[in-house]
């Protein structure tokens, strides 16, 4: 959504119609990016795509019919086989359902969100196409428990779909060392916005940390604790919402010490990861950086980080 936002605040200020088109279901496609989205006017793309742009000649077509009349909405279902789907650079063929709302039907605050990298929830009702926004994950409301889980979502119940936006991730890696680069470039490939910061201002290295939001993650691999120590205390006081830290045993035990000695409770420091990754047996640099980015795609999902074969359910879900 992040990469359409901009579009729709244009488009908003010249008040040209247009909609915004994205799955709400999908069967099969492999693989696949949560929350790809597309901004269609006059019936033609203008930004992002859905389904690879396998699906843009149905968009087109029923944007083109849906701008005829008052704003609406409206649910269309495709599928495409497996030559189609594998031309536009999907895994597999598939079947998807997709929405196509007016944005004169999306409240700004739902925009706001984006823009402010603030986790929020789209409740659109249908057939009329109306949406609301929540932010609020203590709720009575299912869009609150879907936001409790810190991870994108798209879910349909009834009348109602439900879309949990939540931003990409923002690295901040504190200290210098070659490991930095190696998760800099893996973070680069997952599409994650990465901050190295070597330590050399501590009081702006605790400040970058107190600013990570729930979808951001910090990881540490300084072991100078008038470095690594404020940086921890202000993530895991904050709203980080994964923290790691390099170092052995030894090492977490003695931040654990400093950290309760500087005023923080056992929950709190629980929420460490360290020593930082998952178990993958890494050793070089590449290969720690994949075990560190992994685990925090885990915890991201609520994933224990297990072997597929052993596990149970959709495999993408």
């Amino acid at each position: 959504m992040e990469n359409i936002a901009d579009a729709v605040r244009t488009l908003r200020s010249a008040r040209t119609r247009a909609v915004v088109a994205r799955a709400i279901t999908m069967d099969g496609f492999g693989s696949r990016r949560m929350g790809d989205a597309a901004i269609l006017a006059g019936g033609s793309p203008v930004a992002g795509q859905v389904l690879n742009g396998g699906a843009d000649e149905v968009l087109e077509r029923e944007t083109a019919r849906l701008l005829a009349g008052d704003p609406a909405a409206t649910v269309v279902e495709v599928r495409l086989a497996d030559g189609p789907a594998v031309a536009a650079g999907l895994a597999c063929g598939g079947a998807a359902r997709l929405l196509i709302q007016d944005i004169a039907l999306i409240p700004a605050a739902w925009w706001e969100a984006i823009d402010t990298r603030r986790p929020a929830a789209l409740i659109t009702t249908l057939p009329d196409g109306a949406s609301t926004v929540i932010t609020d994950a203590s709720g009575s409301h299912r869009a609150s428990a879907l936001l409790a889980r810190r991870a994108p979502a798209t879910e349909v119940e009834g009348d109602e779909v439900i879309e949990v936006w939540w931003p990409t991730p923002r690295v901040l890696v504190l200290g210098a060392a070659e490991l930095a680069g190696a998760i800099a470039r893996q973070s680069e490939l997952l599409g994650w916005d990465t901050v190295l910061d070597e330590g050399s201002d501590p009081a702006a290295s605790t400040a970058a940390a107190a600013d990570l939001g729930p979808a951001d993650a910090l990881v540490v691999l300084s072991h100078n604790p008038l470095v690594a120590i404020p940086a921890l205390a202000a993530s895991l006081t904050g709203d980080a919402g994964y923290v790691g830290a390099l170092g052995s045993r030894t090492t977490q035990a003695n931040r654990r010490t400093r950290l309760l000695a500087a005023g923080l409770t056992d929950g709190d420091v629980d929420r460490i990861h360290g020593p930082v990754g998952l178990d993958l047996g890494a050793r070089t640099p590449e290969e720690t950086a994949v075990a560190i980015c992994a685990e925090v795609i885990a915890q991201r999902s609520g994933r224990a980080g297990a072997s597929l074969r052993d596990a149970h359910g959709p495999i993408n879900g």
